[in-house]
């Protein structure tokens, strides 16, 4: 990646385990920030600036990541100049439209091709199954 500083934004404990070996890592200089309660973020995103870090990792709950974002973005902190990795693997399900062209450099992981014809196959199966409440069948 040639990250060299980086800040690391959690929103639980069970976050923070899941990257204990990155801050491990004397390859990083690692700053650690957890996200605030509520839905206000401009606080630490201030900071986050104030730093001049530009290497973010994101360790949040799906449902934050819009707003965390888009108040990124707000603040100045969505440029050419400044990278993101998402670890929530629920990111494909995030409608990311207002950043399209930020310039921002985004990354994140999806461990399967949702495209892939055997997979939908099986999707549409299941969903077959379900009945109005989501129950499968019995």
């Amino acid at each position: 990646m040639g990250w060299q500083d980086l800040v690391v934004v959690c929103d639980s404990s069970e976050g923070l385990l899941r990257v204990k070996e990155l801050l491990k890592d004397d390859a990083f200089r690692v700053t650690l920030r957890d996200l605030p309660r509520g839905l206000d973020y401009r606080e630490l995103l201030k900071a986050i600036k104030l730093s001049g870090i530009v290497h973010i990792l994101l360790e949040v709950h799906r449902s934050k990541i819009h707003s965390l974002l888009k108040q990124a973005q707000q603040i100045g902190l969505m440029t050419a100049y400044h990278h993101y990795f998402i670890t929530s693997l629920d990111l494909h399900t995030v409608d990311l439209e207002d950043f399209k062209y930020s310039g921002t450099n985004t990354t994140a992981l999806r461990l399967i091709n949702l495209s892939d014809g055997t997979l939908q196959q099986i999707l549409r199966d299941w969903s077959a199954d379900l009945d109005d409440s989501g129950n499968i069948f019995g």
